[in-house]
């Protein structure tokens, strides 16, 4: 009697086969586990979203303190933006604009996928405190409503951040919009790619918008390090990256 044999390897192969059909530049350095590890989290996002709980973006910093803007702006709140009142009087003037900005006319299949707003671009802000004058960073999702407070680093990398001719003197701050273009392109395909970079774009400008009368002055500059940049941020300057970048500086008081 012939005994039937089992191919397991046969079946793994398939599987990996009927995996980089479903995924996109399945063929890099192991990205079964990022793309399975996401696709779950997703489903557990759409779990927790029908328990109401809230869902929380891709990239939090754990060991963080975590806080969320108040709905007044000149509302202190625990987090550490009470010494820096114009920047979250910006944050929450962005944060009301971002539902009244039509989303692209193709938005719905991937907003049906679950987790395209989470994985939009990200803010991270270095902001001179009106305490202790020291630069602090803080890292922020529009999306999630999600503030963290990253600490302060060296006054010295923060000014080698800019080419001189962009920033001579002392770096009152800086907005950096990052994205994880790797990331939407795996989980969403090309038009999670072009998401990024577009909302990149239209963040930006909707930073730009919000900045009149709330005591800060922003100006797109082009004149960033790149790989200076990405270390301070944590990014790995690959598939993380920093698509754009506002200086900050104080507002004068008569045009407040």
């Amino acid at each position: 009697m012939q005994s039937k044999f089992i191919d397991w390897r046969a079946d793994a192969l398939a599987g990996e086969d009927s995996l980089s059909l479903t995924y996109h530049l399945n063929s890099s350095h192991y990205p079964q586990l990022e793309v399975l590890t996401r696709s779950r989290m997703k489903m557990l996002r759409k779990l927790f979203a029908q328990m109401n709980a809230p869902a929380t973006p891709a990239k939090r910093y754990f060991s963080a303190p975590h806080s969320r803007l108040a709905d007044d702006p000149e509302a202190e709140t625990e987090g550490g933006l009470n010494d820096h009142p114009a920047l979250r009087r910006l944050l929450v003037r962005l944060r009301r604009l971002q539902p009244q900005t039509a989303p692209f006319a193709d938005f719905g299949p991937l907003e049906e996928l679950g987790g395209a707003a989470l994985d939009s671009p990200e803010l991270y802000i270095l902001s001179r405190s009106s305490a202790t004058k020291r630069l602090e960073l803080f890292y922020f999702h529009p999306h999630g409503d999600c503030l963290q407070e990253l600490g302060a680093p060296d006054e010295e990398r923060c000014s080698a951040l800019f080419d001189p001719a962009v920033n001579a003197g002392p770096l009152q701050g800086a907005i950096f919009v990052a994205a994880n273009l790797h990331r939407s392109l795996q989980l969403f395909g090309e038009r999670g790619y072009r998401l990024s970079l577009l909302e990149g774009g239209r963040i930006t400008e909707r930073l730009a918008a919000c900045s009149a009368g709330s005591g800060l002055r922003l100006q797109p500059v082009l004149g960033f390090y790149d790989s200076r940049v990405h270390q301070l941020l944590g990014l790995d300057g690959q598939y993380e990256v920093a698509l754009s970048c506002l200086l900050l500086q104080a507002e004068p008081e008569a045009s407040r």
